[in-house]
């Protein structure tokens, strides 16, 4: 299991320049913005660490304060799920003062790390131990994790109807606002190299209610969803295979080719051809018949399919096919073979 973070900082863009930080460094996290928040947030669950700003207001609205900070520390240590939780406190340059520190050691802080956090990573790793990052590695990535393929200089083709990573498709229309940021990140400078938009201007070119706490969401949720494709199809991905962010903003990563079909005629569905295309087909039914137990990643896998398309592949195969069991444990059979 993944370590998780409790980030405890008002300021947005700081929140989600730590929030980028633990995900390349493959970490989960939580966050929050005040001290009400927090209070609620360490009462119901149990986090690996915690990286806690030491001037926070009480609640949303309110003028922040060190005294805040100083109380959501005893909150912490009188908590019942994260009283021995490992706490981060992030300072400002004035707030570092060696008597404050004492105090707040005193208090129960575990380390300290002061703005723009140049070693993050390190003090994450002294506080769990693992100082030599080989404890955490193996936290992260597991025991029995397979052997990937690097990704390499890779090609991102932009079709009417679909995104494609190297023949992997990552995104449609359907997927929503990830869509239209990967199409606004395909901008490019006049020399050729890719155009950087921070998450507040993003949010203006698209309307974004939320603002940049949407942008950094959805960037976020996508690039989960990419590593976790990308592993399934024997590739080693990273949060920044595809979009990075930087001091400029958010752009996509400088080795990807950018393709862009968009003007193309969109491909046809199968619903237009009238069929499953045939070495779809094939396959399915030839899995089927032989009596393999067939999930739907092993489909994804084969393919370098959606999630989305290949549900549509076996459901239009039409009757004769059945999902057995739950959730990513279930498979499909032929009814046949359950009988």
């Amino acid at each position: 299991m993944k370590p998780i973070a409790l980030i405890i900082e008002d300021d947005t863009s700081i929140r989600a320049s730590i929030a980028d930080r633990l995900e390349s460094f493959g970490h989960d996290y939580e966050a929050v913005g005040s001290q009400n928040e927090a209070k609620e947030r360490i009462e119901r669950r149990e986090f690996t660490y915690i990286l806690l700003d030491l001037e926070l207001p009480i609640r949303f609205g309110r003028p922040p304060s060190i005294p805040t900070g100083k109380n959501i520390l005893r909150d912490i240590r009188t908590s019942s799920r994260n009283k021995e939780t490992p706490v981060i406190v992030v300072t400002a340059h004035g707030h570092d003062r060696p008597d404050l520190a004492v105090e707040l050691m005193r208090a129960g802080a575990n380390h300290f790390v002061k703005k723009p956090f140049e070693n993050l990573e390190q003090a994450i790793m002294e506080v769990l131990g693992g100082h030599d990052g080989q404890g955490l590695t193996a936290a992260v990535a597991g025991p029995d994790s397979p052997e990937l393929r690097k990704l390499g200089n890779a090609t991102l083709r932009y079709f009417p109807d679909r995104i494609e990573l190297d023949g992997l498709e990552i995104s449609d229309p359907d997927n929503g606002m990830i869509w239209r940021i990967l199409n606004l990140l395909k901008e490019r400078k006049t020399n050729g190299q890719p155009m950087a938009f921070p998450g507040k201007k993003i949010a203006e070119l698209l309307g974004l209610g939320r603002g940049q706490n949407a942008v950094c969401d959805a960037v976020s949720a996508f690039r989960r969803k990419s590593i976790s494709q990308l592993a399934e199809c024997g590739i080693e991905g990273t949060d920044d295979s595809v979009i990075v962010r930087g001091k400029s903003g958010y752009q996509l990563h400088a080795s990807l080719t950018v393709d862009d079909q968009s003007h193309q005629t969109p491909r046809k569905t199968k619903e237009e051809l009238g069929e499953l295309p045939p070495d779809r087909q094939e396959w399915i039914i030839g899995e089927l018949k032989s009596g393999r137990k067939l999930r739907r990643a092993d489909l994804e896998k084969h393919f370098k399919i959606s999630t989305a398309t290949a549900k549509r592949d076996i459901a239009d195969l039409g009757g004769g096919i059945e999902f057995v069991g739950t959730g990513k444990a279930g498979y499909y059979a032929t009814v046949s073979a359950q009988k």
